[in-house]
């Protein structure tokens, strides 16, 4: 037996996301998403929500806890999760996390939603993210320290 080729790894991979996004779909329609069965779609996600923050893709995902990155993180992690309905073990391999930390970023956005009222939120998942990101700085007296910090 020979290895297994990256695309054939690739192609498996793509059918184990699809398969889970319909199966997401059935048990729970309440939550808007967007359906792409594309695995590499979230890591570019991640890495363009990084740069619009104004972070570097390796800050985002390294070990820093200023609470700049920190909310970029949690802001990310939500995205991939509650927007692009990814798994939790998932996301926390493109972030460099725990599922947990996943987990706990997700809560924390959704109870920051909730309490400030930002809904509806846009169906794309980078300028709901964004939404989310600025108002997140903005409560929490944190400054983005990005390029982009005024959009």
């Amino acid at each position: 037996m020979g290895a297994k080729s990256e695309r054939d790894i690739a192609a498996a991979s793509a059918a184990r996301s699809f398969m889970r996004v319909q199966t997401r779909d059935i048990i729970d329609v309440s939550r808007p998403a967007v359906l792409d069965t594309d695995p590499m779609n979230f890591a570019a996600t991640a890495r363009h929500l990084a740069v619009r923050f104004g972070q570097s893709w390796a800050d985002v995902s390294g070990t820093c806890r200023k609470p700049g990155l920190v909310i970029a993180r949690q802001t990310i992690a939500w995205v991939g999760v509650s927007r692009c309905r990814k798994s939790l073990p998932y996301v926390a391999q493109i972030m460099n996390r725990d599922h947990s930390t996943i987990l706990h970023s997700r809560r924390r956005i959704d109870a920051m939603i909730d309490e400030i009222g930002l809904s509806p939120l846009a169906d794309d998942p980078v300028e709901a993210g964004f939404v989310v990101w600025r108002e997140a700085t903005r409560r929490r007296g944190v400054m983005g320290g990005g390029r982009h910090a005024a959009d």
